[in-house]
């Protein structure tokens, strides 16, 4: 499975010390992407060039979402190239937390002359 135009590269994501295996880091990195277009309206979709704090956003989250899921117990384990899965539900307070994280790395973050988190009408 190919995963394209990531926020953050499995590459960037080693470099900043990262140590999951390949594809655990495209599911999580994926769910990551999913958490903050939530709350950007998609604005990260717009641009190809993306900011530094939406990197560093994005591999808090997948840190933060890795640690949660391990805190749970296993749905399926594959030994073969081993392969772990979690079928953990995202709690209220965990939702919030990621919000909080989102929030600290983008909120002075401008996209076409907007903030990234702003909700309001034109």
């Amino acid at each position: 499975m190919k995963f394209d135009n990531q926020y953050l590269t499995y590459d960037e994501y080693k470099k900043l010390g990262g140590n999951l295996s390949e594809m655990p880091f495209n599911l999580l990195e994926y769910r990551a992407e999913k958490e903050v277009d939530e709350l950007t309206s998609n604005r990260f979709r717009k641009v190809s060039n993306y900011p530094q704090e939406l990197k560093l956003c994005i591999n808090n989250l997948i840190t933060n979402i890795d640690k949660y899921n391990e805190s749970e117990t296993k749905s399926s384990e594959t030994v073969g190239n081993y392969s772990v899965s979690y079928d953990k539900p995202v709690t209220k307070e965990k939702k919030e937390e990621l919000k909080s994280i989102i929030k600290t790395y983008l909120s002075t973050t401008i996209i076409d002359n907007n903030y990234v988190l702003y909700c309001g009408a034109d």
